[in-house]
């Protein structure tokens, strides 16, 4: 177990952005938020081993193992030893009742298995963590300043520790905390341009709501859309975006009024969950019909 995680230090020049409107905060990269959600696992993970520390349960550890194992298999990732993290939705739920969770999974040793340093994007998530005071680490979950049972605003970032290599090393990160609530503080919807306050929170209807034809076992009136219509509809949406958009737009569109509404796979993958760890991108270009530019964004061929 490297302490890198813990004791990676805040870069001077980073600036922590307030809510403050005579200074805004700068646009972010990407489009993919959590509004408020609850920091609830981080764990090392031992692939060879098959070992989760510390423990969330039997069935959290195997859920753990086989996502951390899926992300190998995929990435063709050489490290076996991994850091997961993973929180669960309060501004985004899932309408069957379970928890709406997101993850990351970070290397933690290199390709000649040495812990890597304080400019991976490990550390540099850690140091996001500890701008607000908190510790992240899996080594930390029972001290005093854990971040594990805080909530946060989180967006997707693409961390890197600059150089010449940063495009070329960097690794996009949905849990990286823009602002962590005090106790009985919450996020509040804002009004759009045209004066309307967006539900909240948003309820996202995962496919096992639905009969195995694809009508809606509840007698709703859930739409069943064909894996072909599913896929022309994911080419256009996923058109000249980043990576990184994809779990937002996602989102935006598993709504009742949205394009995804009632479905949760495409290509036999989950749709949500592949957008948020960006494996989508490798499938879509594994069945021919998009590419990934060299400028980062997504093209529908």
């Amino acid at each position: 177990m490297t302490t890198d995680v813990m004791e990676a230090p805040v870069s001077d020049e980073e600036e922590i952005w307030e809510d403050d409107p005579s200074n805004p905060a700068p646009a972010p990269v990407f489009k993919s938020k959590l509004e408020e959600a609850e920091l609830t696992i981080s764990a090392y993970v031992d692939l060879t081993l098959k070992t989760v520390r510390p423990s969330y349960g039997a069935e959290n550890d195997a859920r753990i193992l086989q996502q951390c194992q899926n992300y190998a298999d995929k990435s063709g990732n050489y490290s076996y030893t991994l850091w997961f993290l993973e929180a669960e939705g309060i501004s985004v739920v899932r309408s069957d009742g379970q928890p709406f969770r997101v993850s990351d999974i970070l290397k933690l040793r290199s390709k000649d298995n040495k812990a890597l340093g304080s400019n991976q994007a490990h550390a540099l998530l850690a140091a996001k963590f500890a701008a607000f005071g908190v510790d992240p680490s899996f080594a930390a979950t029972k001290k005093e300043n854990t971040a594990i049972g805080h909530r946060f605003f989180f967006e997707n970032e693409k961390l890197s520790s600059g150089g010449k290599d940063a495009e070329k090393y960097a690794k996009n990160v949905s849990l990286v905390p823009q602002k962590m609530y005090a106790d009985g503080e919450h996020f509040t919807p804002v009004a759009g341009e045209d004066g309307t306050v967006p539900d909240y929170p948003r309820v996202v209807t995962p496919r096992s709501e639905r009969g195995e034809e694809g009508a809606p076992e509840n007698g709703g009136n859930t739409p069943s859309i064909p894996e072909a219509e599913v896929v022309a509809i994911i080419r256009e949406l996923f058109d000249g975006q980043t990576p990184g958009a994809l779990m937002q737009i996602v989102l935006d569109e598993s709504g009742p009024s949205g394009r995804l509404y009632g479905v949760s796979t495409v290509f036999g993958v989950p749709i949500l969950e592949t957008a948020t760890d960006e494996s989508i991108v490798t499938v879509l270009q594994e069945n021919r019909c998009m590419v990934l530019n060299s400028n980062g964004t997504l093209e529908a061929i």
